[in-house]
């Protein structure tokens, strides 16, 4: 059967006919749609991101933590919390380590080098007490090894420490 050219123009023509045309109203909403799905991804993104970030922190807590039976075997002196806020946390094992490092010793004499209590007195009586205040030293330290705080330092420190027990030339009777 023979088909006509209108015939067959008629078919495109229909199914332009179902399509609506584009209208400034449908493109906005699709517009709005296609931006509320980006902005959920993003959030979606985001969260998986920060939970991601909250199961590091802790596999590095659970990490640096003390084993089971060390931490049982610490009799607890005092209720501790781990702090920080990701990057620089301090662990109840640091604290105890700190804690420790202050408080053993007693075999007499100048406190080992790098430790706290050693530099403190280093810091605090390695220098002249003047009228006018104190002045640290602002040389180069003795070490082992050089430019570092070592004993031979302390050992000054120490002496100023010993000299201002006597002495002290900055404290008020009340």
């Amino acid at each position: 059967m023979p088909t006509s050219r209108n015939s067959t123009q008629s078919l495109p023509q229909a199914a332009a006919a179902a399509i609506p045309p584009p209208t400034s109203r449908n493109f906005m909403q699709q517009e709005q749609q296609l931006q509320q799905q980006l902005q959920q991804q993003k959030q979606q993104k985001q969260q998986q991101h920060q939970l991601q970030q909250q199961q590091l922190r802790i596999q590095r807590r659970q990490q640096q933590s003390l084993p089971q039976a060390a931490a049982a075997a610490i009799p607890p002196t005092h209720t501790l919390h781990t702090r920080g806020g990701g990057e620089w946390d301090i662990s109840d094992a640091d604290i105890e380590k700190f804690y420790a490092e202050l408080t053993t010793g007693g075999k007499g004499g100048d406190p080992p080098k790098e430790s706290v209590v050693g530099g403190l007195i280093v810091k605090f009586f390695h220098g002249e007490f003047t009228p006018q205040g104190f002045k640290r030293y602002a040389g180069h330290w003795k070490g082992p090894p050089p430019g570092n705080i070592g004993k031979k330092d302390i050992a000054v420190g120490m002496d100023g420490l010993k000299v201002q027990m006597k002495n002290p030339m900055f404290v008020t009777a009340v």
